[in-house]
């Protein structure tokens, strides 16, 4: 099968889409198929190599790591994906990928998959000052969720966004969670202490993770503030933020006025993904205040690791976790959120003990998330010829 996948969000940018995209497509390259990843240009180097042919096309700059296609210019490009003749069409996004897939799949009579990751109210609320605009491409979003032939998602909190949102067949989106980046590999006593022997952390000092965007969106100054309260009321632990963001220096500067010199570790972005995997080996508790994220990859990350994840209850970042079995939840309120560290730290036994039960209830594969839409791609195509 010829898979045309479709992404505003693909590397050298920064963060779980992309990763996402990457991880699905070269599953189904793996599975057999023919894959062709069409993407914006984010016009700096990009020395990743991939086992599927990218498609770069035209793109405007939005932020510093953020781009957006050119839809305009990119007639040439546009032309080259319709050549490729693919069977489907799967759109990893709503936004100028989209209307350029929805185009084309109209032209090419082929059917088209939406996957949605973003909470859009929540995105256009922080990238957009003028709240008349935010209807205008909500709705714009909506219309496009209607042209598709079919619509999932990755998360239930993202299907109620989608019927918050105004799409009507809400209760019909399947979701599809995302696979994992690493397979199952619990960490032994000693990988832990080498582990924490590299980043200059303590061996005998609780150690909280987090991995992602150092920015506003991932609420990092929540987590920097509930772990100021735990330290106040007497948590002996450390603090390892990796990531670089837009709000990098400015978080480096709250941590100082917050007192959490010696305390805090920022990492930056790290070289590679086994530099990660250390980080998530020198950890004893992955934390997460995000109300943003829809099935975060890197909570899936922490518990192939054997890592528990504490994260705010009633989120997508808390949908795999069940309290007090393979992970926790806590309200969105800095002293209970510090509170729950206080509480989980005090037994490391049984944190370690969940963080085992996280490794084998939580990460699914990109094989099973591949399956998944096969069956799918297999449906639309049997629907396409019966019309």
């Amino acid at each position: 099968m010829r898979v045309l996948i479709c992404t505003d969000s693909f590397y050298p940018g920064i963060g779980g889409t992309e990763a996402a995209c990457f991880g699905f497509a070269s599953q189904l390259v793996a599975e057999g198929h023919d894959v062709l990843l069409a993407c914006p240009d984010y016009h700096r180097k990009d020395e990743r190599e991939y086992p599927f042919p990218v498609l770069r096309l035209p793109a405007l700059p939005l932020t510093k790591t953020e781009v957006m296609v050119y839809v305009k210019f990119a007639h040439k490009k546009i032309k080259q994906m319709a050549a490729w003749r693919p069977d489907i069409i799967h759109v990893q996004t709503w936004s100028g990928m989209a209307q350029i897939a929805l185009k084309l799949g109209k032209k090419l009579d082929v059917p088209v998959l939406m996957t949605m990751h973003t909470q859009l109210r929540l995105l256009y609320k922080r990238t957009i000052k003028f709240p008349p605009l935010i209807h205008i491409f909500i709705r714009d979003a909506v219309k496009k969720l209607r042209r598709a032939d079919y619509v999932a998602t990755v998360s239930e909190c993202m299907r109620g966004e989608l019927a918050a949102c105004g799409y009507e067949k809400s209760d019909a989106i399947t979701v599809i969670r995302n696979g994992a980046m690493f397979k199952r590999e619990l960490i032994s006593d000693e990988e832990r202490l080498a582990a924490r022997a590299h980043f200059s952390l303590p061996a005998d000092k609780p150690v909280l993770l987090f991995v992602g965007h150092i920015a506003q969106f991932k609420r990092v100054d929540f987590l920097l503030r509930a772990f100021q309260v735990a330290l106040e009321k007497g948590f002996d632990g450390r603090m390892m933020l990796v990531g670089r963001g837009v709000d990098s220096v400015r978080y480096e500067e709250l941590s100082k006025q917050l007192g959490l010199a010696g305390h805090v570790l920022f990492t930056g972005q790290l070289e590679n993904r086994e530099e990660v995997k250390k980080a998530y080996a020198a950890a004893d508790l992955f934390v997460m205040a995000s109300i943003f994220d829809n099935d975060p990859l890197v909570v899936v990350e922490a518990a192939s690791m054997g890592v528990a994840t504490l994260a705010l209850e009633g989120t997508g970042s808390s949908e795999r976790i069940s309290d007090g079995v393979n992970g926790f939840v806590a309200p969105s309120e800095e002293r209970a959120f510090a509170a729950r560290i206080l509480e989980i730290c005090a037994d490391m036994d049984s944190l370690r003990k969940i963080g085992e039960n996280a490794s084998l209830s939580i990460p699914t594969t990109w094989k099973q998330t591949a399956e998944q839409y096969e069956k799918i791609y297999q449906q639309l195509l049997e629907n396409k010829r019966g019309e």
